[in-house]
């Protein structure tokens, strides 16, 4: 017991919708991937081997990660936004081409994707920033600055071959900047220039025919845009499978066959995976929904937004604006990419490539979502040590001039 206690520390609430999650996806992704494994392969256990390999690993991760000061995470931003540009560059000119998308780079027969550290690496220099320069009635001109100038380079870095990462770590950066009191009018000349600059690309640019953009990630996010757009006056030819509708077609089968039950067709009998391409990644919440039902399918949504609901109740207890900063943008990543995959999988918006949080099979994904599990119990750690610090007042334990002594300051910040 003693020992569940040392390895299992922080909040949990957070420790249990991490491993709820985690299960899911031992169960999902097995289902999902088990009879393409059969067809392609006599190690018919090898997909789901190699997952639950990076599943025990990103555990063991967590709890490394949550044993490490807040305070420090702010030192390692920096070199993280440093090794990320490096790879970002890497990737740009000379990286792996998966699904027509340069993203990826690879090292000794391990590939990842750079845009996963640089999210990290530019969530917490922004939260550091947007905490480390305020004024008394808002965030300084400098924070604002300084986090529109890392944010908006690494999101200029990203963009060409990821828009959807691209958009998702901006939307992060811009709700951290309101927590953290930018001044509203700048805020509001953010979204405007961002309302704008999306409507030139989607309307303007496509009608000017420029040779240089034929061929390339733009003209796939615009052409997904148009699909997605025509479907709303569709006609019965239209609802032909084909091989450019093939994923959104065999996910609306997929829901139709168990979603609009309670409690669908029960995991491992699937009648879309065979023929769903990434039924185990991009497209697994169509698979849960048909496997699970309506109430699988709520339960998975709903335990995104308690960790969203739960982080917010851990940020409060935060004596400091960093660690309230960094586990919001923390939380936030995980939520609003979960949505994504989510309204993807349901047909509500283009199909953007973005797995599910911890759920979907996948490497980098899986081992960075771990990351930031790990910040989130650290932070919790530390936001515990200051409500029993209040809990003391209260209990006139200790009083008010007690609690702001430096020693107790000290043993808060260091658990």
């Amino acid at each position: 017991m003693d020992l569940t206690k040392a390895l299992f520390r922080g909040d949990r609430v957070i420790w249990a919708i991490f491993f709820i999650l985690c299960m899911f996806s031992l169960v999902e992704v097995y289902s999902a991937s088990s009879m393409l494994s059969y067809k392609a392969t006599v190690r018919h256990f090898d997909p789901i081997m190699r997952h639950s390999t990076f599943l025990l690993g990103g555990t063991l991760l967590v709890i490394v990660v949550q044993n490490i000061n807040y305070k420090k995470f702010s030192t390692l931003g920096f070199y993280i936004l440093i090794f990320a540009f490096i790879l970002l560059i890497y990737a740009l000119a000379g990286g792996m081409k998966v699904n027509d998308a340069q993203r990826w780079v690879s090292f000794g027969g391990v590939s990842f994707q750079p845009s996963e550290f640089a999210k990290l690496g530019v969530i917490i220099t922004t939260s550091y920033i947007l905490a480390r320069f305020q004024d008394e009635s808002h965030a300084s001109n400098n924070a604002f600055k300084w986090v529109m100038w890392i944010a908006g380079f690494f999101c200029l870095l990203i963009v060409k071959e990821n828009f959807s990462t691209a958009f998702l770590l901006f939307a992060v950066v811009y709700i951290l900047m309101f927590i953290g009191r930018v001044q509203f009018r700048k805020l509001f000349v953010i979204a405007a220039v961002g309302i704008g600059f999306i409507f030139m690309a989607i309307y303007v640019v496509p009608s000017m025919h420029i040779k240089a953009l034929e061929k390339t990630r733009y003209t796939t996010w615009i052409n997904r845009l148009k699909e997605h757009d025509n479907k709303k006056e569709a006609k019965l030819e239209d609802l032909k499978i084909t091989d450019k509708n093939r994923q959104v077609m065999t996910g609306k089968i997929a829901i139709a066959n168990g979603g609009s039950s309670v409690f669908g067709m029960l995991p491992g009998n699937s009648q879309t995976r065979d023929f769903l391409p990434q039924a185990f990644s991009d497209f697994i919440y169509a698979i849960i929904l048909e496997e699970t039902g309506f109430l699988g399918g709520f339960f998975v949504l709903f335990l995104y937004f308690v960790l969203l609901f739960r982080v917010g109740i851990i940020a409060r207890r935060c004596n400091h604006a960093f660690p309230a900063l960094l586990i919001i943008g923390s939380a936030l990543l995980i939520v609003f990419q979960a949505i994504i995959n989510m309204s993807v999988a349901v047909n509500l918006i283009p199909v953007t490539g973005q797995p599910l949080p911890l759920i979907s099979r996948g490497g980098t994904s899986t081992i960075l979502t771990c990351i930031y599990f790990g910040i989130i119990l650290s932070v919790s750690q530390y936001a515990n040590a200051c409500e029993n610090t209040r809990k003391m007042i209260a209990a006139g334990e200790m009083s008010p001039e007690e609690a702001e002594s430096e020693e107790v300051e000290e043993q808060e910040e260091n658990y």
